[in-house]
């Protein structure tokens, strides 16, 4: 975390990025203002939560580019509808991108790394180093800094610099080392047996793998690993759209209210939710009840009843000397007593 303008900053680990009006939780966010002698701000209070998915299916319209998303097409168009079009290069592409290099510890690692810049400042290419993580560029940039090499750090200490840094970054002998810009970056230990990759080999140290099999096999892992992710994000998406559908299903979307079933819904909210609502009467009351707001109040009494039952709970527990009690010793207020009537 950073302290800017008297406030506490976290910083993203991965990214290096800083996080305005990101807090954490559970007093921790208190805590370090405490530390760091700043005002003590409240804590937030979650009041509702979306899905960043089911957040971007809000727009009518939904596009985008960028040099990653032809990986990602079948998320893409699973849960977007989105079709990924890749448009090729303006001139044939002239990079050449070599095997990737394995080596047996970090440090061989970074001491090649600190070699190979060394190397590309003598034909004074401009280097762009990605690292992992905030850590990362700091110890790399402090090898460079004992050998001397003038370089540029890209991360949060560095953040209102960042437009003056990315500028220059492509002039002759620039070097600069950057926290991840696309969330990539990880070390995989091949096969599970790192002693089995060097006697195979017959490798020695401060010696690098280089394979085609070896980027092949990380190339496969990396496509795991991201297919993994996805899995992840359409299981939450999946579970998300759940309490979507409970609903949907009495009340169609775009249909006329002729159409809604009140009767079916009044009776599994009863059934499912212990809840007793007189829908009918709502709408017979009320002509500004439409589709949205209708489904709107029924999930605020949702909520009321989930909150009721929490207190419930919380109050019994207390009064029966739980966890609860301990941490607050203070009586049940009066509406904590009418409730358990």
């Amino acid at each position: 975390y950073l302290v800017s303008n008297g406030e506490i900053v976290i910083v993203d680990e991965f990214t290096g990025r800083t996080m305005q009006g990101r807090r954490w939780s559970d007093g921790l966010h208190q805590a370090i203002e405490a530390k760091e002698g700043v005002e003590i701000k409240p804590e937030n209070q979650t009041m509702a939560s979306i899905t960043f998915q089911n957040y971007f299916r809000l727009y009518e319209k939904l596009s985008g580019m960028t040099g990653t998303a032809d990986t990602e097409a079948f998320e893409l168009q699973d849960i977007y509808k989105l079709e990924v079009v890749v448009i090729p290069t303006n001139m044939p592409m002239v990079r050449e991108d070599g095997n990737d290099l394995i080596y047996l510890s970090e440090e061989e690692k970074y001491d090649a790394i600190v070699k190979e810049i060394q190397y590309t400042l003598e034909k004074q290419q401009p280097t762009l180093v990605g690292t992992a993580s905030i850590e990362s560029s700091e110890l790399l940039s402090g090898m460079l800094t004992k050998q001397k090499i003038k370089h540029e750090v890209l991360n949060a200490k560095q953040h209102e610099r960042e437009a003056h840094i990315i500028e220059n970054a492509g002039r002759p002998s620039a070097i600069t080392i950057a926290t991840n810009m696309a969330g990539r970056g990880t070390d995989i230990v091949l096969g599970g047996s790192l002693d089995a990759v060097i006697n195979a080999l017959g490798m020695e140290k401060g010696q690098a793998i280089e394979a085609k099999i070896v980027s092949k096999s990380i190339e496969n892992a990396q496509r795991k690993v991201e297919g993994h992710n996805f899995d992840i994000r359409k299981n939450l998406l999946e579970y998300d759209d759940v309490a979507n559908d409970q609903l949907v299903k009495y009340i169609p979307p775009g249909s006329l209210d002729e159409q809604w079933d009140i009767e079916g819904l009044t009776a599994a909210l009863k059934e499912e939710f212990a809840l007793d609502l007189d829908v009918q009467s709502w709408l017979d009351a009320d002509d500004d009840l439409y589709e949205d707001t209708l489904i709107e109040r029924i999930q605020e009494a949702l909520r009321e009843s989930l909150k009721y039952k929490e207190d419930l709970i919380s109050s019994e527990n207390s009064a029966l000397g739980g966890p609860e009690a301990e941490l607050n010793p203070e009586p049940m207020k009066p509406f904590q007593r009418e409730q358990r009537k």
